[in-house]
């Protein structure tokens, strides 16, 4: 059953992504302009694929509901309809603030916690295990972490395929450990998602035919932040930092966002820029690997599988010391070095200079 549900949702997502598309271009609507800070596509595009990953997951959620009737699937849908609507509305009108999206991903964050209890009670560190005992506390961290997430990957929705492809190598990662510990309901959800999200991916990689918009990133984020946390709840012997460190990746930029436009700029942080690690990949070091052809056509698809190779980099220590405590913080530690080293390097052009002395030897040879 849930393989037939879960090529049901997929089949419904990529055909609704399809009439998008179609749609859009016949009356020009649902566009995003090209010429934004942070857009490097060269055309006009339709941003409403968020819309099909949210009908086909709800269709998939509703049958799940009307076989099981467990509340849950319903309840999860709720505490995701209120950030993605007005993520939906943003990609429409474009009038919304950060501020107030950040606001609303609060509120879906809050839903979840008190509809599923998606809460954190566990963080493997002793002294916030102390004060997480406390409910306000562990529901103020937890809606923290869900908005968090939530956002996070709209930070990393910057090039064809990254968020998206990036979010489904995290449904594995999570949806492993969800079937190694028999736990059908997150199975079912992840199972879900990760369809809706492939029938989205279908059409915007590598050729962009339809964006994911505010709407997707945003239920992708939400729906991969209360499934960690609802993992490490409902899985005793899972240690807490397993699906910390899956989520790194995404976490991370969006911490390191903060802190670079908020204390090195001294600009507002929650405003975009050109500055994020995929932005210098795609800036930097792929057109020297494209011979300086800096075309955004092909240079956009082909900076996504860079990402996507750093972000396994944290999946599989995750999923193979998924109960070892200890190795997974030291794990989190040494992603965030290679990360930093990695941006670092890129940023004051040694990333590339390497990469030209690398070419250089092999043509001698």
């Amino acid at each position: 059953m849930l393989v037939k549900i879960g090529f049901l949702t997929l089949l419904l997502s990529t055909i609704l992504c399809f009439i998008f598309i179609i749609l859009s271009r016949n009356n020009g609507k649902f566009l995003d302009n090209h010429n934004g800070v942070q857009n490097i596509h060269k055309s006009d595009v339709p941003r409403i694929g968020g819309l099909a990953i949210l009908i086909s997951l709800s269709v998939g959620l509703i049958i799940f509901f009307m076989r099981f009737k467990d509340l849950k699937y319903i309840s999860l849908l709720l505490s995701a309809l209120p950030i993605t609507l007005v993520g939906l509305y943003e990609d429409v009108k474009h009038k919304l603030s950060p501020r107030f999206r950040l606001l609303i991903s609060f509120i879906s964050a809050l839903v979840a916690i008190f509809l599923l209890e998606a809460y954190i009670i566990r963080t493997g560190l002793f002294f916030l295990d102390y004060l997480v005992h406390y409910k306000i506390i562990s529901v103020i961290f937890s809606a923290i972490a869900i908005a968090g997430i939530t956002n996070a990957i709209n930070i990393i929705d910057g090039l064809n395929g990254l968020s998206s492809g990036t979010a489904m190598i995290l449904l594995t990662a999570i949806g492993y450990m969800a079937f190694k510990f028999q736990d059908f309901f997150l199975l079912s959800i992840i199972t879900l998602m990760g369809a809706a999200i492939l029938g989205f991916f279908i059409w915007n990689y590598p050729y962009g035919r339809i964006f994911l918009g505010d709407g997707g990133a945003y239920i992708i984020g939400f729906i991969l932040a209360v499934t960690s946390i609802l993992l490490v709840k409902r899985n005793p012997t899972i240690s807490p930092w397993a699906p910390i460190l899956v989520l790194i990746y995404p976490a991370f930029e969006t911490l390191f966002s903060i802190y670079r436009r908020k204390f090195k700029k001294r600009k507002n942080p929650i405003i975009a820029d050109t500055l994020h690690l995929h932005s210098l990949f795609y800036r930097r070091v792929i057109p020297f690997l494209f011979n300086g052809n800096i075309n955004q056509g092909s240079n956009n698809p082909a900076t996504s599988p860079f990402l996507w190779i750093l972000c396994s980099f944290s999946i599989v220590p995750a999923v193979m010391f998924m109960h070892k405590t200890l190795l997974l913080i030291m794990c989190s530690f040494l992603f965030i070095f290679i990360y930093l080293y990695l941006y670092k390097s890129i940023i004051n052009f040694k990333f590339s200079n390497f990469l030209r002395r690398v070419a250089n030897g092999n043509n001698k040879r």
